[in-house]
């Protein structure tokens, strides 16, 4: 190492000291583990033996849990050149989820464009990195990511990663779901709660040694990994209605369904032979009067996981007449 700074070894390095590495097409690339925030520079060498040092030919590459999905990067100058290329990093295993928006339009995916080595002339035009004091993930997702990986129902375990956290002051940390402290986590960097099936703001609210706040968000979606759905009328279950005879006109008519889509508008539909009844949308329980006759009655719900099911039952109305004959004696 000729530059001030450049050291032999990853081990230990201290603030300013820095290790050049030689990744070739031959190693398959390589990844970096770290206990402390650290800068990661891609460059390439100058061609032609003009400065063996390098050039613009660079790029930051972030670390996996600081990936923002935007950044305003440096104007083309198309006066100058007549094409440019933009190196994308992401990791492997996400790549074919990346799209490219310039100018505000739609997002176009960049599946089936990866190359593992471009050898093209690329330059620094932004870059940008999370900050790494406070964090916390849940379940070992970065809050970050939360929104992307849903929950099955269940208990959620918490853990709060955070440099520079006040020793003392009695607000340090807290624990916010959807606007509301949750106390029982008051100052714990380390805690766990069951979750029903629904979507939670979590925030984490955050002070420093030095009395600077920060506050860090995420959106935990929580979905029931069982799906089932029965329905019943006047206690039958669907599946034996046409097993049955209703002498009563008016039934009342009830759901269980488990994996429910929580928000969606056609969650639970209702159908008396093929016509939608809107009085019962998104109703478990509702009653009807029925003329004598033969119904379909069909269900269909939607999960939380946006797939559907369908039920039919028959059901039968036959009321019943009494007739009374007066008899003069």
């Amino acid at each position: 190492m000729t530059d001030s700074g450049g050291q032999p070894s990853a081990s230990n390095l201290q603030a300013g000291q820095f290790l050049e590495l030689e990744i070739t097409t031959g190693n398959s690339g390589c990844f970096f583990y770290a206990n402390n925030p650290v800068g990661v520079c891609s460059f390439m060498l100058s061609t032609g033996g003009l400065n063996p040092f390098g050039s613009t030919s660079q790029t930051w590459i972030p670390g996996i849990e600081q990936t923002i999905p935007k950044i305003l990067i440096a104007p083309f100058a198309l006066s100058i050149y007549n094409f440019h290329y933009a190196l994308i990093c992401t990791p492997t295993a996400t790549r074919d989820n990346t799209s490219v928006s310039i100018g505000g339009a739609v997002p176009v995916p960049l599946t089936g464009s990866w190359v593992t080595n471009a050898a093209s002339y690329y330059y620094l035009a932004g870059s940008a990195m999370r900050d790494l004091q406070a964090t916390f993930y849940a379940n070992e997702i970065p809050y970050q990511l939360l929104k992307e990986n849903q929950f099955c129902e269940g208990t959620v375990d918490f853990l709060a990663v955070i440099e520079g956290l006040h020793p003392t002051h009695p607000e340090r940390l807290t624990w916010w779901i959807n606007g509301t402290e949750y106390l029982p986590a008051k100052n714990l960097e380390q805690w766990s709660k069951p979750f029903s099936v629904g979507e939670y703001e979590i925030e984490m609210k955050v002070r420093y040694v030095n009395d600077e706040t920060t506050s860090k968000t995420g959106t935990l979606i929580i979905k029931s990994c069982n799906h089932s759905a029965t329905f019943f009328a006047n206690n039958v279950l669907h599946s034996e209605l046409k097993d049955a005879t209703f002498c009563n006109k008016n039934v009342n008519f009830r759901a269980e369904i488990e994996g429910l889509h929580p928000t969606a508008t056609d969650r639970i539909k209702w159908y008396i032979n093929g016509i939608e009844e809107t009085s019962a949308i998104n109703q478990t329980l509702w009653s009807k009067p029925f003329e004598n006759g033969t119904y379909e009655i069909k269900l269909v719900v939607r999960y939380d996981n946006d797939t559907y099911a369908t039920l039919t039952g028959t059901l039968k109305i036959q009321t019943l007449w009494i007739k009374i004959r007066n008899v003069r004696y």
